[in-house]
């Protein structure tokens, strides 16, 4: 089948991980994938391109609403094929009602299997393209500089639309462990007492994380908070993070915010032996360096809501001493407000 031919797609999420598989498991032979990585994105996207089919992350929602994307879609009156993306049952049982089909793993021949469903194609072509999925890489090392471009645009691209930091934090983690494919990720950022505490994490236990806390003297990540440099170790035994978390590498690099450490990006192999390199630690860099941004608008978005707030207040308490000249009233209120 020509490429002129092949079928366009939207793929509509943001974890990292699906739109990798669903790009492996769609030849760009057969299928034209296009990404909408948010949920403004997607309905911009359909409104201006034809698509012979969705898939979409049930998962995903809207930041603004907090609906799901996908209940959107339906309530919009989208009528493409849709294939839901359903990892978790309850989002399974929640798409069943909604899509064409649904697939709730992320092999690849899964997803394929999905997509000609819902493009009600023939058995036969579903025989013809999967000898193009299980063929080699003609590259591996550029295939995965491919991927690790796509994550870090897919990153930036996700985190316009986000004020909210703990979203920020976790997005940013995410896409950590994907790009070093790690055992763990984590953002440490200082506290009131110095110390720098869990702010985010991906696949470090939930009792670990309740009192994660590190100082900043003494530590791999206060030295590279304090000093602005980034730390590799792996191939040394193993490392100290904190009291009783041992890993056997690590990779942390400083999240600057104008040339100063606002927090620490980490990444750490636990159990696994492989080791991160310098080229992860370039990755990690760029990295950071999105977060940073993205931190520094949620933090500025913050200070305005709260600078609106105290603005609400004084207006509140100013209406109060007009519309009543009684000292007993106006106090009371003042300090209410």
């Amino acid at each position: 089948m020509a490429r002129e031919n092949a079928h366009p797609i939207l793929l509509i999420a943001g974890d990292f991980d699906v739109i990798q598989q669903v790009q492996q498991a769609l030849p760009p032979s057969r299928f034209l994938v296009q990404s909408a990585y948010n949920h403004r994105e997607a309905f911009y996207a359909i409104q201006h391109s034809q698509f012979d089919a969705l898939l979409v992350d049930v998962s995903m929602i809207d930041r603004h609403s907090g609906s799901r994307t996908i209940d959107a879609l339906v309530q919009k009156g989208v009528r493409t094929p849709m294939v839901a993306v359903a990892a978790d049952p309850e989002d399974a049982v929640h798409a069943n009602r909604l899509a064409d089909t649904i697939v709730t793993t992320l092999e690849q021949k899964s997803i394929l299997n999905s997509v000609m469903e819902a493009l009600e194609l023939s058995p036969m072509e579903t025989t013809r393209i999967m000898p193009i999925i299980h063929q080699p890489a003609e590259d591996d090392i550029l295939s995965r500089r491919m991927d690790e471009i796509r994550t870090l645009f897919a990153l930036s691209k996700s985190l316009t639309e986000v004020l909210d930091l703990t979203e920020v934090l976790n997005r940013v983690v995410e896409a950590a462990r994907h790009l070093t494919n790690a055992e763990e990720g984590l953002i440490l950022m200082p506290g009131e007492d110095g110390d720098l505490y869990l702010r985010a994490k991906v696949g470090i236990d939930v009792e670990i994380a309740s009192n994660f806390r590190v100082k900043e003297k003494g530590t791999l990540p206060g030295e590279v908070f304090s000093t602005g440099q980034p730390v590799l170790i792996g191939a040394s035994g193993p490392q100290k993070v904190k009291t009783e978390h041992l890993v056997n590498s690590l990779l942390y690099v400083p999240i600057l915010v104008k040339s100063k450490p606002i927090g620490v990006l980490g990444v750490n192999n636990k159990t696994k032996k492989d080791l991160f390199d310098v080229h992860q630690q370039q990755l990690l860099v760029n990295l950071a360096s999105f977060a940073s941004i993205a931190i520094e608008n949620a933090r500025i978005h913050q200070e305005s809501l709260e600078h609106a707030r105290e603005l609400q207040t004084l207006v509140g308490a100013s209406q109060v001493m007009n519309a009543s000249l009684s000292m007993q009233e106006i106090v009371p209120t003042i300090c209410l407000q």
